[in-house]
């Protein structure tokens, strides 16, 4: 049985000792759907899950309330990215290339330049250059299609 007073305790004493300004991201790996409502409740406003198929099975059952963020904190597979880019807010686990280059696909442009902010504030060398390489990519596709239809049609 879930001792929600403990919960509501334990989210009351973190908040006390952290500075103020500072953002509190649960974590929370192994938590029922209802135990995070109850935090949600209680004010928390971030939460974050480390496994994409926990993630997945919880968000249905989340209340998430107005401004609520959802952080994927853990090790994230360019192959899993799809099943996640609509239930979260921030990938916290950015460790290369090839991963931004998952996300920007299935996330579409629209998340192009915060993937560009995220690369460059990790260690990944080259944010400017990938973007760069992004555009440029984008350009010759765009080339392709036009000389197709040119040349094709």
């Amino acid at each position: 049985m879930t001792d929600f007073t403990a919960i509501k305790n334990s989210i009351d004493a973190v908040r006390a000792d952290i500075p103020e300004g500072v953002r509190l991201v649960a974590a929370t790996k192994t938590v029922s759907p209802e135990v995070i409502n109850f935090a949600f409740r209680s004010g928390i406003t971030e939460i974050g899950e480390n496994r994409v198929e926990e993630l997945c099975a919880k968000y249905p059952y989340l209340e998430l309330p107005e401004g609520a963020k959802i952080h994927f904190i853990g090790t994230l597979q360019r192959r899993k990215v799809r099943s996640i880019i609509d239930k979260v807010d921030m990938i916290e686990s950015l460790d290369n290339l090839a991963l931004a280059a998952g996300i920007v696909g299935w996330g579409g442009v629209s998340v192009h330049m915060q993937t560009a902010a995220v690369l460059n504030g990790t260690n990944i060398k080259g944010a400017l250059h990938f973007a760069g390489r992004l555009i440029s990519a984008a350009t010759a596709a765009v080339l392709a299609y036009a000389l197709g239809i040119l040349f094709i049609s």
